[in-house]
């Protein structure tokens, strides 16, 4: 039961991200110092309160200590001198003050010693009242100056009790304030050694904070490091744990997907460069058929034994021109009127071969013909326009070819034919296969031959689903493969 709950704890501390921890952290570290700075502000302003409450003490009474006696004595000197008159004089008003101050400072705390002299300076006050009083009594009565002269005396030396009294008071707090400073020093040192202890306990609580917050967040990144170098080297199959739930360990769910993902792609783009290879192999294979070469070149053989010079020439630049665009120096791009030329070329010679049954018309718009695309997209499109339309048809064949640009940047060839045209059953087949193109199957039997599928393939790509061959036919009236792909002056990919 213990290590559940152990293993709960370490796990809800685990899940929390590590924002939060340093925050908590820095919280922790926080209040710590606040409570230890509070206390330390507690303990000095009580420190500094009984400091100026003392020396306040001390120069109150010592104040009074002289004050009092030199005022009072002074002033019923001058009243018995007859030098002012009672009524004008401050003695009264003094005394009064004076225990007003001293009644003040009873509600402190006080030593059973310190308590017994205030008593005693409060009582001579009291008597020194007295004193003037019975003045003022004789002066009314207009007693002699010798009678009053005698409770002068009195209240002189009532006064200098008063005033020993107060002096005693005040060695008495010299006394108190010496062992309270040497107290309070030592307290400090005490406390000094307290504040040095906590803050060293701080400093190693905060080492530890950060010893443990940054092993959480060093030791996941090192195995981030070393997982993205391995990923970075093909090794795809790695994975990171990710039991935990903070940022590293998004990030750690993320280049796990990542590498998926990755190893995906890469095996998708293997098949698409598979298939691609496969389609240009085919396509050049189609370009050096045999079958071709055999008949093309029986052609020029019968056309120069009917001493035809100028067909041979014309057939023979034709095949020349034909070959050159199909290797184009290993280029895979050429221009729009580098294709047409190639179109060209093989109806040229076609149209020699088969010029009972064949005519045909290009019709490009000019704008095009600088644009570059893939090689080898039209002449397979016209070849299943003759072998397959219009050969079966076998009189009064007709392909007219057409080009123009149809958006900002993508090209429209129309190849129309007039031949058997296509069923509703095979055409219905083909558009599927032409819609469904598997780019990494190989097909071995299309349903009109080579030419369609493997251009679909070829388009789809480089280009994109979203380009490709559309088909329209009726059967015995024609057929129309609309051709449509994006250009630009300069490709991108070469």
């Amino acid at each position: 039961m213990l290590k559940s709950t152990s293993k709960a704890r370490n796990h809800k501390w685990y899940g929390i991200s590590i924002r939060k921890k340093i925050i908590i952290s820095i919280y922790v570290i926080i209040a710590v110092m606040s409570i230890f700075n509070v206390f330390t502000m507690i303990k000095s302003r009580q420190y500094n309160n009984e400091y100026n409450k003392t020396v306040s003490e001390i120069a109150t009474f010592n104040t009074l200590s002289e004050e009092v006696k030199n005022e009072i004595d002074t002033t019923m000197e001058n009243i018995v001198d007859g030098r002012i008159k009672f009524q004008d004089g401050k003695q009264y008003k003094t005394i009064k003050e004076t225990k007003e101050i001293i009644n003040s400072l009873k509600n402190h705390k006080l030593t059973n010693e310190k308590k017994m002299n205030i008593e005693v300076a409060l009582r001579t006050l009291d008597t020194t009242n007295a004193a003037i009083n019975r003045i003022s009594l004789q002066i009314k009565q207009n007693s002699k100056v010798s009678d009053n002269q005698e409770v002068l005396k009195d209240i002189r030396v009532s006064t200098q009790l008063f005033q020993d009294t107060m002096r005693d008071i005040v060695s008495y707090d010299l006394n108190t304030y010496e062992e309270f400073k040497n107290e309070m020093w030592d307290s400090f040192y005490n406390w000094f050694y307290v504040c040095v202890f906590c803050l060293l306990v701080m400093i190693f609580f905060s080492m530890l904070s950060i010893w443990i917050i940054s092993g959480s967040i060093s030791g996941p990144i090192g195995k981030l490091c070393k997982t993205t170098k391995e990923i970075a080297n093909g090794n795809f199959d790695i994975h990171i744990d990710t039991s935990k739930n903070d940022e590293i360990d998004v990030l750690g769910k993320s280049i796990n997907s990542m590498a998926v993902n990755l190893k995906s792609l890469l095996e998708k783009s293997v098949k698409e460069q598979e298939g691609i290879k496969k389609s240009e192999l085919k396509v050049l294979q189609a370009q050096i058929n045999p079958h071709f070469l055999y008949n093309t070149l029986d052609t020029i053989l019968w056309t120069a034994e009917a001493k035809n010079t100028k067909r041979v020439i014309e057939i023979v630049k034709a095949l020349s021109s034909f070959f050159r665009i199909s290797l184009s120096k290993g280029k895979e791009w050429i221009t729009i009127k580098d294709e047409i030329d190639h179109v060209k070329s093989y109806l040229t010679i076609q149209k020699i071969r088969y010029r009972d049954i064949l005519n045909y018309n290009i019709d490009i718009n000019d704008k095009i013909l600088k644009y570059k695309i893939l090689k080898l997209f039209l002449q397979p499109l016209v070849e299943n326009a003759l072998y397959h339309g219009i050969k079966n048809k076998r009189f009064g064949g007709y392909i007219n070819i057409i080009g123009y640009k149809k958006d900002v940047n993508i090209v429209c060839f129309e190849i129309t034919d007039n031949g058997i045209g296509i069923t509703e059953e095979k055409l219905d087949s083909l558009k599927e296969e032409l819609e469904n193109t598997n780019f990494y199957k190989d097909e071995e039997n299309e349903t009109k031959g080579f030419g369609l599928i493997n251009i679909q393939k070829r388009i789809q790509l480089y280009y994109g689903k979203e380009y490709g061959i559309s088909i329209f036919s009726n059967y015995k009236v024609g057929t129309k493969v609309v051709l449509s792909i994006p250009v630009e002056e300069e490709p991108k990919v070469v």
